[in-house]
């Protein structure tokens, strides 16, 4: 069963709004299958609900709870590391045998289990033919020194260190074992296209650390191989198994972070975090060099959804903190910070931040970081943390200070590549990205452009600069509104909405040419350019309808209906496109009396036919590309239609989507007509399509994936048009409101507050009143309150 079609698991969101000590009380009743299918769903990822379900399980979970808690969970859930650890002593044998068979048992545990567990002399059946049976050295690894010597013999007969010899055990040998040359790639391996091996494989880190009883060493021990991965640094991924090994001291494992190479960094920074050596706290205070740790640090969400899910919120709060009170809004003071990062910085953060607000260095030029998009600026990400509204005039007064002397007009442009290096400069706030703006040349611009890979304010932003080269790169970004589109190539201005006041870049009226940014000519008939338009009427193959009468008015609103006249009159195909037949009938008596006007009005009157006619014979495609074209959709003849006939829900879905401009009236009806379609598109309209969408449209989980999960719910919340009570009040069935926006913390906050003015209103809840909402929420047609209010009745004593 995959994700999509498991069942909902709500007993975790259920336990999640209780007391810890009411929650245990709870999962201890409900029946065992919920309880267990709330095992291997998706737990509290951390806190105090999590550790308590993990001692209830240990000490009075029956061998089904156990192994569901251990089940082969997909990725998407939260680790089980410590339900692992915690049954490592379990009664239940084939408990055992899970946790020593389960991917995220380290070889710790699994010595342990067969050396000095308080079962170590007996292994339970399954485990010792699985062992007798395998030839992996992950799980025969641990097995050397165990209890059971039929295991210890297969294990020393098939692991073996260098030379066929034992495994090494002091320093000194451990290290000369890892620290093997990998082999470059052979003159075969170059012309097969085999990539550069950086190191050796993960796969075999781990079978060679798995021979190794590290967990015996001292911490003497660990320093001497600290000491000796200075002098000579083992690899990115062997050096972040160490620092993640479960026996590795959080000093040794700064050690390690301390000398290995900056690609490495990363990877060994995380991989000790996630295995516990190392905290957040101990990599912003104790790690070095900053600039490493600040790059670790912005590869996290600048943003607080999901902070809390990465355990990096109090982190970065106690950052954000230093950051504007040792920096503050002090140009000079961000010009040293920027001095001291491409000077290699040696020092921890927070001896970053004090250097930068002592010093004073003279202005000059530095080393800017590369713009390729990929090293990123840990100078950048600092930025991101001020205070926004005075990043705008810190990054001017920087500019000025980075200048050479005498060549001060072309600092700025020094100083927003440095910035641009950022990749995710979309995602900074507004402030950034204004004094972005305000440094940057042409040149830079163009390339914030070209790197925007969605919609979003930025590149709202942008478009507000009215410049032509920008706007170039603009029309060919991914996800673009076909507002914008049409906004931009008719040359409509910001400053003025005026269609033709702006220019438009070279690229954008080349045609079929390597000049040219399009990657689809087509929508180059929407330019005020009549060469370029004539070029795509001739050449483009297929031109379907909606583009060839967009083309041909645009034509016509220019004055050249003798282009107009070539294209309609084409009869060979060898010559370019030929023309839809209806088009050249409706054109032929204007174009013969030479009369502009009746050219429009025939083309209006075309356009309105097809446009019937992509409604009731459904041609999903071409309605999309007539939506596409047209400004003004004359949204009369849906109407017309809808009262006529009825539509298809597909053709509605797509009216919906596209119809930016569609009347408040007609997107009423088609919400009314087909509220699960159009929904995900008209309810975020206003406030009004956003409360009837709530009353009429399910709100269910998108297919997509958990990002889109309640995807028009969302928008609403955002802007305003719904509050957190309406969702928790009228939302249907309640089992989606137990579950909405598991991922987005900040919408999480607000609708869990939402649920607990709910239930006090409601008055207290008894324990049995919370088993039987709990039993029911999953299949419970109506909202919260009838739930509450059914559960109440239905345990009132008799």
């Amino acid at each position: 069963m995959n994700r999509l079609d498991a069942p909902p698991d709500l007993l975790p969101d259920l336990l999640a709004r209780l007391a810890v000590d009411d929650a245990v009380e709870l999962f201890a009743r409900v029946p065992a299958d919920l309880r267990r299918r709330a095992l291997a769903g998706r737990l509290p990822e951390w806190g105090e609900l999590r550790e308590a379900i993990v001692r209830w399980v240990v000490a009075y979970g029956d061998a089904g709870s156990q192994l569901a808690a251990l089940g082969d969970v997909p990725r998407y859930r939260n680790s089980r590391r410590d339900f692992v650890r915690a049954l490592a002593d379990a009664a239940d044998p084939d408990v055992r045998t899970a946790v020593y068979l389960h991917p995220e048992a380290d070889p710790v545990l699994r010595r342990r289990m067969l050396t000095v567990g308080p079962y170590a002399g007996s292994v339970p059946d399954g485990l010792r033919k699985a062992l007798l049976a395998t030839r992996s050295r992950h799980l025969l690894g641990p097995a050397r020194d165990a209890a059971d010597p039929a295991i210890a013999r297969r294990a020393a007969a098939l692991v073996r260190g260098p030379k066929f010899q034992p495994p090494p055990r002091t320093p000194a040998a451990v290290h000369a074992w890892l620290a093997v040359p990998v082999p470059e790639r052979t003159e075969a391996e170059q012309k097969r296209g085999v990539p550069h091996r950086l190191g050796p494989s993960a796969r075999r880190v781990r079978a060679r650390l798995a021979t190794l009883a590290l967990e015996q060493w001292t911490a003497a021990d660990w320093a001497a191989l600290a000491a000796l991965h200075r002098e000579r640094p083992l690899d990115p991924m062997t050096t972040s198994r160490l620092a993640g090994h479960a026996a590795c001291p959080t000093d040794a494992a700064l050690d390690l972070l301390r000398h290995t190479a900056r690609e490495g960094f990363h990877e060994v920074a995380t991989h000790a975090i996630l295995a516990g050596t190392l905290t957040w706290d101990d990599l912003l205070t104790r790690a070095v060099p900053a600039a490493s740790v600040i790059a670790v640090m912005s590869a996290l969400p600048l943003t607080e959804d999901r902070e809390s899910a990465h355990g990096t919120a109090g982190t970065r709060k106690r950052l954000v903190e230093q950051v504007r009170s040792r920096l503050g809004d002090e140009p000079m003071r961000w010009w040293s910070l920027l001095v001291l990062l491409r000077g290699a910085f040696p020092g921890t953060v927070p001896e970053l931040l004090d250097a930068a607000a002592a010093s004073a260095p003279e202005p000059g030029t530095v080393e800017f970081a590369s713009t390729n998009g990929l090293a990123g600026s840990p100078w950048t990400y600092l930025l991101s943390l001020a205070a926004p509204e005075k990043a705008t005039e810190i990054v001017p007064g920087v500019a000025e200070l980075t200048a050479p002397p005498g060549a001060r007009a072309k600092s700025p442009g020094t100083l927003a590549g440095e910035m641009l290096s950022t990749w995710a400069l979309q995602n900074m706030p507004s402030g950034v990205v204004e004094g972005f703006i305000a440094v940057a040349d042409a040149r830079q611009r163009v390339a914030l452009a070209q790197r925007l890979n969605g919609y979003g304010p930025l590149m709202e932003r942008l478009l507000e600069l009215d410049e032509p080269a920008v706007n170039a790169s603009l029309v060919t970004r991914p996800h673009l509104p076909a507002r914008l589109r049409r906004r931009i190539l008719s040359g409509t201005s910001h400053a003025t909405g005026r269609p033709g006041s702006l220019a438009l870049h070279a690229s954008v009226t080349v045609v079929n040419s390597r000049q040219s940014w399009f990657n689809d000519t087509k929508y180059q008939v929407l330019t005020r350019n009549a060469t370029t338009i004539a070029e795509v009427l001739r050449s483009h193959r297929p031109l379907h309808a909606p583009y060839q009468v967009a083309g041909c008015r645009r034509l016509v609103e220019l004055g050249r209906l003798d282009l107009v006249a070539s294209f309609v009159g084409r009869t060979d195909p060898a010559l370019g496109v030929l023309p839809l037949p209806a088009l050249a009938d409706a054109l032929r008596g204007p174009l013969a009396a030479a009369d502009r006007d009746a050219a429009l009005a025939a083309l209006r009157a075309l356009t309105k036919r097809l446009f019937r006619n992509y409604l009731t014979a459904p041609d999903l495609q071409e309605l999309t590309r007539h939506l596409e074209v047209e400004d003004t959709p004359d949204w009369a003849v849906v109407a017309a239609e809808m009262r006529a006939r009825p539509l298809s829900a597909d053709v509605l879905a797509v009216l919906a989507q596209h119809g930016e401009d569609m009347p408040e009236d007609l997107a009423r009806l088609l919400l009314t007509t087909a509220p699960e379609r159009c929904a995900p598109y008209l309810a975020h309209r206003t406030a009004e399509l956003a409360r009837l969408a709530l009353d009429i449209a399910p709100v269910a989980h998108r297919r997509t994936g958990p990002s889109d999960e309640f995807a028009w719910l969302g928008p609403c919340l955002e802007k305003g048009l719904l509050t957190a009570e309406d969702w928790v009040a009228r939302g249907r069935p309640v089992r989606h409101v137990l579950r909405s926006f598991r991922h987005d913390q900040r919408l999480r906050a607000r609708v869990d507050a939402a649920i607990r003015d709910l239930t006090v209103r409601h008055g207290p809840l008894s324990l049995d009143t919370l088993l039987v909402v709990a039993v029911l929420a999953d299949d419970f047609p109506g909202t919260l309150a009838e739930l509450l209010a059914t559960a109440t009745a239905a345990t009132v004593p008799t």
